[in-house]
């Protein structure tokens, strides 16, 4: 192999080129003000020693003038400077591309001082000495040129929280970046490791051994998409944010609206991800939101249809125009004539209503509410599933892929299930991603589907015929699940919860920059974080002791989750936002959310690639070494044989003689 990442590894995302630029024009500044004392006390001599009593006397005055006008000075100076951070932060605000947005955020960084920040050594954010420690034993194994040093000087002391780096507040201060002295550690490691991978010292094997048990003792990192309805639109900005700098993480998990966009990303190969980014109207499907439910067509029940079976009512099948999908299937079961009837009376009331007014769609869920106990038609959600994944499994899905998928589902009589291509492998993704998004009064529960490996014909995924509702109310982030089955650590999380996101932008520093924000609204968001605290730990000792009232049981459920990981990634919301909560999605809106995703992801990008280069080191050196030791293996072959020949061919000769 030619160079561990053929030729060589690209350069460095974490050299700055603005920043060294930034230090030389303060230089030249300091030097400007020295010059300029040096000639004012060069002229104050001149007039001193020249005895003339008047200059003597307009030189005081002068320097008393200067004296009693220097707050006004400040004040002026104080003012422009925040014109110029205020005009920042607005360039920052609208950017559009990831190149702009860092353009303006080093800029920022230089008017409030987040360069100067980066280059000051100490810290309390971090253990500084342990980190430029570690780096310079790195370094000066590497000058050694014993490549198996460097691997033992590698395995000793690579961990991902080396000094406090996992530390967000080291983060928040500086967008651009953060402590040279990190960049510098991070840069190091990964040099070593490409000392490894390339070496020749090391055999293939031996190489191999080492990335791949430096990989599982390092860990992995795993994307989490929350709940959060409607708001799961921002969750497509934030994969495509990551998808274009290359830092989507193999593994995935989906709750809810979540596990909607999570399955769009996992059953879609790489050049198909390019068109979903570039342009998400003409991929995702949403039409089935904007049809009414065809009464004629959706009254008989079959077996083996390839749907999943709604709970309550009767089961429609409502066919897709394009597609030929059935939403609905799975006949086992006959349905009471008085529950059917009840159902084309709500659904006929509907239909006579929507003619008298534009608020139909109000209307319906109104009726709908009141007669089946949810708001929203489940078959068009099962609908929208499988017109945009395809009967397609866990499984078949990783094999096409090699992205790891997870869906949380819950059942109120089984403990809450992380499907995925090891635990479900043979379940339909869609009916997972509709199961997982069946929140208790907004859709019906839905029964799970799978492909029976032997007939190939879809049937229900549990004998017992269980139904399974959304995930997101017990296990929104499976982070305890996800490490237990796929060694991850680290967790970035793209939380769009309506109830979960004010209190995050409440409790949390958030772009432009730690020193940026006032510090009244910092010391406010740790008053608020400590309240928060205190009602959430009073509330669960209520329900522990029995004492919370029956309509409040699902509080403590919400309040023992973890809504945020190692990176947690918010959008802004305002009330606006709010309105369009249980909206069905529009091409527009969905452009439009994807865009504010991607503007919240790009805020931590830096922290990201810090916190994920390494771990990518890894996963790259594996392949690359996998890839090498193949071709080794088939060289040995081919000479082995090219040997027997040869020695076959002796012996016939011999024979022959």
């Amino acid at each position: 192999m030619d160079g561990f990442d053929s030729p060589s590894r690209p350069p460095s995302p974490f050299i700055h080129l603005k920043l060294e630029r930034e230090i030389e024009r303060e230089f030249e500044r300091e030097n400007e003000r020295d010059h300029a004392e040096a000639a004012t006390v060069k002229e104050q001599v001149e007039v001193t020693s020249s005895g003339g009593f008047g200059r003597w006397l307009f030189s005081l005055l002068r320097s008393i003038i200067l004296v009693l006008l220097s707050p006004f000075h400040s004040m002026i100076v104080g003012s422009k400077k925040e014109a110029e951070i205020a005009q920042a932060i607005r360039t920052l605000s609208t950017a559009t591309t990831y190149a702009s947005f860092c353009g303006a955020a080093a800029s920022l960084d230089s008017l409030t001082g987040g360069h100067e920040w980066r280059n000051t050594f100490a810290s309390p954010l971090y253990s500084a000495a342990v980190v430029a420690d570690r780096t310079a034993h790195v370094r000066a194994t590497l000058a050694t040129h014993d490549d198996s040093a460097v691997a033992t000087a590698l395995r000793i002391g690579l961990l991902r929280n080396l000094g406090g780096l996992g530390n967000a507040e080291l983060f928040g201060v500086a967008i651009s970046g953060t402590k040279q002295v990190v960049t510098e550690y991070i840069d190091t490691v990964l040099e070593a490791l490409e000392v490894v991978g390339s070496s020749r010292q090391l055999s293939v094997t031996d190489r191999l051994a080492f990335f791949r048990q430096t990989r599982q003792s390092f860990g992995r990192t795993a994307l989490c998409l929350s709940g959060g309805a409607a708001f799961g639109l921002f969750h497509l900005g934030v994969l495509r944010a990551l998808h274009a700098q290359d830092q989507l993480p193999r593994v995935i998990s989906g709750s809810s609206v979540g596990a909607l966009v999570g399955a769009a990303v996992c059953v879609l190969e790489d050049n198909e991800l390019e068109r979903l980014f570039t342009d998400p109207a003409a991929v995702i499907r949403l039409d089935p939101f904007d049809r009414l439910t065809d009464l004629g067509a959706s009254r008989s029940v079959r077996r083996g249809s390839g749907g999943g079976k709604v709970a309550g009512g009767w089961s429609s099948e409502e066919e897709d125009v394009a597609g030929g999908v059935k939403a609905v299937g799975d006949g086992d079961d006959t349905w009471p004539d008085a529950d059917l009837a009840e159902t084309e009376t709500s659904e006929r009331l509907i239909a006579y209503f929507s003619r008298f007014t534009s608020r139909s769609a109000s209307l319906r869920r109104f009726i709908r509410l009141a007669s089946r106990g949810h708001l929203m038609d489940v078959n068009k959600l099962l609908e929208v599933a499988r017109v945009n994944y395809g009967d397609v499994t866990f499984a078949e899905a990783f094999e096409r892929t090699g992205r790891v998928l997870n869906i949380t589902v819950n059942s109120p009589s089984e403990p809450p299930r992380l499907l995925n291509y090891l635990t479900a492998p043979d379940v339909l993704i869609w009916s997972a991603a509709a199961a997982s998004c069946a929140l208790a009064g907004l859709y019906a529960p839905i029964e799970l589907q799978r492909r029976d490996p032997v007939t190939g014909r879809i049937v229900p995924y549990t004998p017992s015929k269980l139904m399974w509702s959304d995930g997101s109310m017990e296990t929104d982030l499976p982070m305890q699940r996800l490490a237990e089955l796929f060694n991850v650590n680290h967790f970035i999380v793209s939380q769009v919860n309506p109830h979960v996101v004010p209190l995050i932008a409440a409790t949390t520093t958030t772009a432009p920059g730690r020193l940026v924000v006032p510090l009244w609204r910092r010391a406010l968001r740790t008053i608020v974080r400590a309240s928060l605290a205190e009602v959430g730990l009073r509330t669960l000792q209520l329900a522990e002791v029995g004492l919370l009232p029956s309509f409040l049981e699902w509080i403590p459920l919400l309040l023992k989750q973890h809504y945020t990981g190692n990176i947690t990634i918010t959008p802004s919301l305002t009330l606006r936002d709010y309105g369009y909560l249980l909206a069905n999605p529009t091409p527009d809106r969905l452009r439009e959310c994807m865009q504010r995703g991607e503007w919240a992801t790009w805020t931590k990008m830096v922290q990201i690639k810090v916190h994920t280069s390494i771990e990518r080191a890894l996963e790259r050196g594996v392949e690359l070494l996998k890839q090498e030791a193949v071709k080794e293996r088939a060289a040995a072959a081919a000479a082995a044989g090219l040997r027997r020949s040869r020695v076959v061919a002796a012996a016939a000769a011999a024979a022959s003689d």
